[in-house]
């Protein structure tokens, strides 16, 4: 993989990060407490970076087959 190929995964990475803790923000904010919700942001936050990371070089690799 190339260094344009882990900018683009980088960038796709904290583009979804601040796409889910929006979600999450927009969603579980108005219905949970704050320590509820700091978890949840926390945690959502922690879940899906590596997820994202795994699907960007899963996406790069298979284009560049």
């Amino acid at each position: 993989m190339t260094l344009r190929d882990w900018i683009f995964v980088l960038c796709m990475t904290i583009s979804g990060t601040i796409f889910y803790s929006t979600v999450i923000v927009l969603l579980a904010k108005p219905f949970v407490s704050e320590a509820v919700f700091d978890f949840l942001n926390v945690w959502v936050t922690v879940a899906c970076v590596p997820v994202l990371i795994y699907l960007g070089v899963k996406f790069v690799r298979r284009t560049h087959e």
